[in-house]
């Protein structure tokens, strides 16, 4: 079985002017999550589990 681990444990600060309270991996590119391009890119590659590293402020990540 192929794993991945994603790092998704920063606070976005280069991010927070234009999106403010949107956490990081949430921020949406081309439409859709920056996460979401990260999994499905993982998931092409054959990548069968994921896990994604969260900081303590995570809950609002896994809330979106």
């Amino acid at each position: 079985m192929k794993a991945a681990g994603v790092i998704a444990a920063g606070l976005g600060e280069r991010l927070k002017a234009s999106h403010p309270g949107v956490p990081k991996p949430m921020v949406p590119v081309g439409g859709r999550p920056l996460a979401h391009w990260v999994v499905s890119g993982l998931l092409a590659a054959g990548v069968e589990r994921v896990t994604v590293l969260l900081n303590s402020r995570g809950d609002a990540a896994l809330e979106a």
